[in-house]
């Protein structure tokens, strides 16, 4: 009875406001109509899906995403995020790539303004097919949170994957930095949780932590398939928290725990493939 009541008083709150409540008291708002933005950072363009699951597809040779009831047809540098602009807050976010072309995808949202922090609870990408010039990214840009991100790799190309967020990035014409070097565990671009699987397809470089002085807490990365430059358990620079790397297969020019920044421990697992040099 008392389970009853309790989904009950949800679905009420959910239908009268359009919020979700989760078990730490955190409230998420329920998904709305992605938003296309021409217009964002100089006219790079950029997608929010405000939590709605969306598809990223060629058609007809333009690059299109679709979400249930609409769509948009998208630039090759066009950043994706699943979620939304500042002071947003969703429950999960759900990006399928099956082909076309994008500058970025981010499974969180975007903000310039350290109080009005846009966060996704759980993010999940999934790239099938298809060309990103840029990132795959677990976290979001800037001022964002996201607590669990799942990256799945199966085809396709890509520059980087980077299981946190973008913490240094220039937006119409100002340079933002959301943490500093003495002290990126307190930066504003968080990631509390990554796993990254690459069963296959083209990636320069793969991070399990973020980009700049962003704070990854806990990051896993399994290689199972695919060539790659380098292999990095931690970011590009910042912090992270714990690393799990399992290398299954694969070719891989370097693998290193640490790039720059601070990475607390690292547990290293090689089963199968080929590593040319190994920097613990």
């Amino acid at each position: 009875m008392k389970r009853i009541c309790l989904s009950l008083l949800i679905t009420l709150f959910i239908f009268t406001f359009g919020f979700i409540p989760n078990i730490n008291n955190t409230v998420y708002a329920a998904p709305t109509t992605p938003e296309y933005d021409a217009t964002f950072n100089n006219n790079m363009g950029a997608l929010f899906a405000n939590g709605t699951p969306i598809t990223i597809s060629e058609d007809a040779g333009n690059t299109t995403v679709t979400w249930t009831g609409g769509s948009a047809q998208v630039t090759s540098s066009t950043l994706i995020f699943g979620g939304g602009k500042p002071g947003t807050s969703f429950e999960s976010s759900n990006i399928t790539m099956e082909g076309g072309t994008v500058g970025s995808i981010y499974g969180g949202g975007f903000s310039t303004n350290p109080d009005e922090s846009a966060s996704v609870n759980t993010a999940n990408i999934t790239i099938n097919d298809g060309t990103v010039n840029g990132s795959i990214l677990g976290g979001g840009l800037l001022y964002s949170e996201v607590n669990n991100s799942n990256i799945v790799m199966n085809n396709g190309t890509a520059t980087f994957i980077v299981g946190g967020g973008i913490a240094s990035f220039t937006y119409d014409g100002v340079r933002y930095n959301t943490g500093t070097e003495i002290n990126p565990q307190n930066s504003g671009t968080i990631v509390d949780s990554v796993k990254i699987t690459v069963n296959g397809g083209f990636v320069d470089d793969v991070y399990g932590g973020g980009q700049g002085y962003s704070n990854t807490k806990a990051t896993s990365i399994e290689i199972n398939n695919g060539v790659f430059d380098y292999v990095t358990a931690g970011g590009s620079n910042g912090y992270t928290g714990s690393a799990d790397i399992k290398i299954n297969g694969g070719n891989i020019n370097v693998y290193q725990s640490t790039n720059r920044g601070t990475v607390d421990n690292t547990k290293f697992r090689m089963n199968n493939g080929n590593i040319e040099t190994v920097y613990i």
